[in-house]
């Protein structure tokens, strides 16, 4: 009788041929009285943890989640979007202080004196701006809409000069 799948000969195992060895070996011990068999049987337990092995984990767990907590609060850590909408940010504020110049000499320039005029003895800022807005001195190139935050800008510069 050959071994299915396993080459036969005098010094290879055959599985099958272990379980049938097992198998009479266990029969001819209860015969016999015998109640704990000689063949090595799989323990309840096999793997045994360390003890200090559940609060390192904690403790790794519990300082992971510390140190981010640290890390984005105190630390300056920051998500790519976060990041992404401050660069954004600054990027604008740096193309709109650019341009303020621009705004304010075509605020000088405008052949209606009348409403840098009025612009100047505005009090409120968001009259200044909408002023700003609608004279078109906001309106970057080809732009069709003038840009609110350069409006502000160019109304806060000009009503500087006015004090100044």
């Amino acid at each position: 009788m050959g071994c299915t799948g396993y080459p036969s000969g005098p010094f290879y195992f055959c599985p099958a041929d272990a379980m049938v060895i097992h198998t009479t070996i266990s029969v001819q011990m209860r015969r016999a009285g015998v109640r704990r068999s000689i063949l090595p049987q799989p323990e309840e337990h096999p793997m045994r943890i360390p003890v200090w092995f559940k609060p390192g984990v904690w403790g790794v767990g519990v300082g992971a989640v510390a140190m981010a907590i640290v890390g984005f609060t105190q630390l300056g850590w920051t998500t790519s979007g976060n990041a992404e909408l401050l660069a954004q940010e600054r990027a604008s504020t740096a193309v709109v202080a650019a341009l303020v110049p621009f705004c304010v000499a075509k605020a000088q320039q405008d052949p209606d004196k009348g409403i840098y005029a009025k612009l100047r003895s505005e009090t409120s800022s968001y009259s200044r701006s909408d002023m700003v807005m609608k004279a078109g001195w906001a309106t970057v190139g080809n732009e069709k809409s003038p840009d609110n935050a350069l409006a502000h800008a160019c109304s806060e510069q000009l009503t500087s000069a006015k004090a100044s």
